[in-house]
């Protein structure tokens, strides 16, 4: 292995690294998106201006459903909070919208996931973003 291809693999476990660490530099500055598996069973969403979650179900009715959640960073216990979540209407043509006040210049990013019951599968993050 020769020094360019050592460097090339430093530089991508170092961008890889970055995508991961949630701080407010790198954070989006705009609506972000969490998609479930192939983007086929639904999303949530968060739109900064309003401090709107839309949550959209693209399963068929009377079986799993998809909830997602706003969570905000808190930098004193390294860890995400939940500050308000939302569950995708079933038999909707269009998605669901909740929405709660957020300090403004918050970090906040959407977590979705599928439950039917008390049991869940199939969750993911979005990027971060500010509120």
């Amino acid at each position: 292995m020769n020094r360019r291809s050592i460097l090339a693999g430093l530089g991508a476990v170092a961008s890889i690294t970055c995508l991961l660490a949630p701080t407010p530099a790198h954070a989006a500055s705009g609506q972000v998106y969490a998609w479930l598996p192939s983007g086929s069973t639904g999303y949530g969403s968060f739109v900064p201006n309003g401090d709107q979650l839309v949550v959209d179900d693209y399963t068929p009715a009377g079986g799993w459903r998809v909830r997602a959640s706003v969570q905000k960073y808190n930098s004193g216990k390294d860890a995400w909070q939940a500050l308000f979540s939302c569950t995708a209407k079933e038999g909707q043509s269009v998605p669901t919208k909740c929405a709660q006040d957020i300090p403004e210049g918050t970090l906040v990013r959407v977590h979705v996931w599928m439950y039917e019951g008390s049991n869940t599968k199939w969750d993911a993050y979005s990027a971060t973003t500010h509120a």
